[in-house]
């Protein structure tokens, strides 16, 4: 199989609420990735954002996994999703996007890929795509994160619209103070422009890691979510939806917030809600059709009665 007839892989990765999957909503929109396969890994062991990408990719076009991150584990269930997809290969290779848990290390996973025979003999890494929040991350720790923008062939600043311009600027200092050739985009709602993705230009993400593999050795040993947990209610029971505010913005109050909280709610008038929640930020959307009546929440140390004011 020649390189022309390899799968292109798209990685997207960033924080928990980053807006991962609104950017790849949007890149549904496109020609380029209309019929893209979306691999789809969530931290938790049921999936929430599954139902919003197959309505836009198809459900035969998504493939979860979920239950922790693909990154830490040993990458089986992630290669044999790869293998189904190359099966599908007809001759015309289409996009696959992998779209991580807000806890993954892009650098673990990368190194996963280059192990595997799947990888080198059926795909190639199109692109590296971190996401910032805008909102929820700081640009002065910005170099906390400094393997991930290197590695990054493109940055992606989101949630423009929620902050300052004086901290977007900020933003783009620190980021290129770690790479003075980095690429970015400052987008809100996840409306990057898919050029910017697909723009054919090689991914340099493989190149650095085995060039830097020594000097970061002790960075793939960590076990960045071993201190992460999640929660998963059944939210069958009727809520309004300024009260679900109320009660998050309390835990904020009092630093007991989940670092994410997404899915959906029923309030007593019989309108269905999707919530998407960050420390710092919470949105409502009214939906319709049928959605699983499931809040997932993604944090550390929750406690177990975390939705208890739901039965109140």
């Amino acid at each position: 199989m020649n390189k022309k007839s390899k799968l292109p892989l798209y990685l997207i990765h960033g924080r928990l609420g980053a807006g991962k999957t609104s950017i790849i909503s949007n890149l549904a929109k496109t020609e380029r990735f209309k019929h893209a396969f979306v691999i789809e890994n969530e931290f938790a062991h049921e999936s929430i954002d599954g139902p919003i990408l197959g309505s836009h990719f198809g459900q035969n076009n998504i493939f979860e996994i979920s239950g922790g991150c693909i990154c830490c584990s040993s990458g089986a269930e992630l290669l044999d999703v790869l293998q189904k997809i190359a099966d599908k290969n007809t001759g015309e290779p289409m996009p696959v996007i992998v779209e991580t848990t807000g806890v993954a290390s892009s650098a673990q996973l990368l190194k996963q890929l280059l192990l595997s025979d799947i990888f080198h003999k059926d795909y190639y890494l199109a692109k590296n795509v971190l996401v910032l929040d805008a909102l929820e991350a700081n640009p002065s720790t910005l170099d906390g994160w400094r393997l991930d923008v290197q590695l990054a062939d493109l940055v992606v600043i989101n949630k423009k619209d929620l902050v300052s311009a004086s901290k977007i600027a900020d933003f783009e200092k620190s980021l290129r103070k770690i790479r003075t050739d980095i690429k970015y985009s400052v987008v809100a709602d996840g409306a990057v422009d898919a050029a910017l993705i697909s723009d054919h230009i090689p991914s340099s993400a493989e190149q650095f890691l085995v060039e830097h593999i020594g000097d970061i050795a002790d960075a793939l040993a960590v076990d960045h979510s071993a201190s992460v947990e999640y929660r998963i209610l059944s939210a069958r029971q009727p809520i309004a939806k300024d009260a679900f505010r109320e009660n998050l913005q309390e835990l904020q109050a009092n630093n007991t917030a989940p670092f994410r909280v997404k899915g959906y709610f029923k309030s007593p008038d019989g309108e269905i809600w999707h919530i998407e929640g960050t420390p710092n930020h919470i949105a409502f959307e009214s939906v319709q059709g049928n959605h699983p009546l499931k809040i997932v929440a993604i944090g550390k140390e929750l406690p177990d009665n975390l939705f208890s004011f739901f039965a109140k």
